[in-house]
């Protein structure tokens, strides 16, 4: 829980929310900040306030009061504007978008939809399929000039200097995590991302009624959303203000990076691919909580608490994902179903009975199944084991890994 703007967003969202989710309060939180600091703001290392927020959480677990706050306290300042579509049917809808608007709020839903989308599209349907290539592009382009696709008249290359693109989307966790490919994984896409998990449904509560947000909140949004550095932001070439690190800060930043280069040499492919982003994500986030604690004001400075904290959760994001990765990510459909017969056995606590498994697996064929089992015992993934009953045995499997 940041201090300062982000925590009053998160406050707001989760008193108006009918089933309060903390995690996903604070991805909206980040992505609202983000948004109305675009283009107005950067770390003396030169890294940008864009970014890409998923909040993943069950079908009716409260996954749109977050959007719902973003919505409401960009209008209520009077800055609706960088409210952007809920849904992007082309790449060139995407650019055309943000070349006019430049720091739009992107508010997805159903996020796992539209990857599956792009993943089965390839040949069939580029216009979706170069969304992701486009959203990779504008993510890595926030500093510097993005030069679209070339065609045969020049005058319609589109050109976007400094694109402040943010991403706020949700989903269904299985949704989210099976829509994604080992493409999406090695070259950069999910790194991109932070991917916030609600922990499931939550009790109902009532929520407030609140005739409008704090006025504080409200201050400090429409002093970002109006905040003009250099002048007028509709400038060809806007020239943001520079948020310096303090001497400590800047050491135990540059300490996190060596450990990642640590790390990208010991890990396999997918992982050094997830590890390589985090650096880059811990020094957005620290940029965001100092802009948080700091408020309204042009004279920012990144300290050791706006770094660790960046790096705690980072971290966390990074060894989530790469858990989830290995869980659901599949190089066909094969491996698909052997991995959806490990999640099976780890969700039922890490031992279900064979009889059982059966039963929740009949989209596949008994040998199959059978062949599967065999290949995952073989590997060391499952364990199987006999249990004697006064009336007959039961075979139980057993997931090594949770056991361990």
């Amino acid at each position: 829980r940041p201090p300062g703007i982000l925590a009053e967003i998160i406050d707001y969202t989760i008193a108006k929310s009918l089933y309060p989710q903390p995690e996903l309060a604070l991805a909206g939180a980040l992505a609202l900040l983000a948004t109305i600091t675009g283009r107005k703001v950067q770390s003396d290392n030169g890294v940008r306030t864009n970014i890409y927020v998923l909040g993943l959480a069950p079908s009716g677990a409260g996954k749109e009061q977050s959007r719902k706050t973003n919505k409401e306290l960009l209008s209520l300042t009077g800055h609706e504007e960088l409210i952007g579509p809920e849904r992007i049917a082309s790449s060139a809808g995407l650019t055309t978008f943000v070349k006019a608007k430049l720091s739009p709020l992107f508010q997805l839903d159903e996020v796992g939809r539209l990857l599956a989308t792009m993943k089965n599209s390839a040949g069939k349907s580029p216009h979706l399929f170069n969304i992701a290539t486009i959203l990779m592009q504008l993510y890595s382009s926030a500093d510097t000039v993005w030069i679209g696709d070339a065609y045969a008249e020049a005058k319609k290359t589109p050109t976007i200097n400094q694109p402040h693109c943010v991403v706020y989307g949700t989903a269904v966790p299985d949704g989210f995590w099976d829509g994604l490919t080992r493409e999406s994984v090695s070259d950069g896409l999910l790194g991109r991302m932070l991917v916030f998990e609600a922990p499931g449904y939550v009790r109902r509560r009532n929520p407030k009624i609140i005739d409008e947000p704090p006025a504080g909140l409200l201050s400090a949004i429409r002093w970002w959303a109006t905040f003009a550095p250099g002048g007028n932001m509709r400038n060809e070439n806007p020239q943001p203000m520079t948020a310096r690190h303090t001497p400590e800060a800047h050491a135990r930043f540059c300490s996190h990076l060596d450990g990642i280069d640590q790390r990208k040499q010991s890990d396999d492919a997918d992982g050094a691919a997830l590890w390589s982003r985090s650096g880059e994500k811990v020094a957005k986030l620290a940029l965001l909580f100092a802009i948080s604690r700091q408020r309204e004001t042009d004279q920012i400075d990144i300290n050791l608490d706006d770094v660790n904290l960046a790096i705690r959760l980072a971290n966390w994001l990074t060894r989530r994902m790469l858990a989830m990765a290995e869980a659901h990510v599949s190089r066909n459909a094969i491996e698909s179903d052997k991995k959806k017969l490990l999640r099976i056995v780890a969700d039922s606590g890490g031992r279900i009975r064979l009889n059982e498994l059966t039963r929740k697996t009949q989209w596949l064929k008994k040998r199959e199944r059978n062949e599967y089992l065999d290949e995952l015992i073989e590997a060391g993934e499952v364990e199987m084991e006999r249990e004697e009953t006064p009336t007959k045995p039961v075979t139980w499997l057993r997931n090594v890994k949770i056991r361990n």
